[in-house]
């Protein structure tokens, strides 16, 4: 299902669009953030609710536009692997 420019699946971000930019926020009820979902996006600052509660580990690969990550949860596991 594709919402405002992500593609979200049982509760993942698993794709963004390549039109994506500048600021994102995360929807509120999303649990986790895949491998490589924001890969090579111009994304300027990510806003990720408390619900999400996994990143992979290159869910922002290349993204060096990022200057801002807000994150408003106490505690996120690291997922080393793909979704």
């Amino acid at each position: 299902n594709w919402k405002e420019g992500l593609f979200i699946y049982e509760g993942w971000v698993l794709d963004s669009k390549e039109d994506i930019e500048g600021e994102v926020s995360i929807p509120d009820g999303v649990k986790g953030i895949a491998d490589r979902a924001f890969e090579e996006r111009n994304i300027t600052n990510v806003i990720i609710p408390n619900s999400v509660m996994y990143i992979c580990k290159d869910a922002f690969r290349k993204c060096i536009g990022i200057d801002n990550t807000k994150i408003s949860i106490k505690l996120i596991t690291s997922v080393n692997q793909r979704y």
